[in-house]
């Protein structure tokens, strides 16, 4: 599933949407933290491309930096983002096509 991680949906402190680009910051942490070689190709293309196809693998590999290195406000914006993604992989294995879109326009 596609994902761009410059365009991530935040809730600001006041309650408002608004887009902000965790993909520097996403790509550092993974850059900085990993100890393996995928992980840190992962951590490259997630800094340096914009939208790409991200595997269910991935996006947990992600999640899980998420989860123990990122603050609050940005789990809040990425853990169902890539929820989505992981959802969708497995609908997609389930009944072979993509039915869940991951950013709205």
């Amino acid at each position: 599933m596609k994902i761009d991680f410059r365009k991530i949906q935040i809730k600001d402190l006041h309650g408002k949407m608004s887009p902000y680009d965790f993909s520097e910051e996403i790509g550092k942490v993974m850059y900085g933290k990993t100890t393996n070689e995928l992980e840190l190709e992962l951590a490259r293309k997630i800094a340096n491309q914009k939208e790409f196809d991200l595997s269910k693998a991935e996006a947990e590999v992600i999640k899980r930096f998420v989860n123990e290195y990122f603050l609050a406000f940005a789990k809040e914006a990425l853990i169902p983002a890539l929820d989505l993604v992981i959802d969708a992989e497995v609908k997609k294995e389930k009944t072979g096509e993509e039915k869940v879109k991951l950013i709205k326009k």
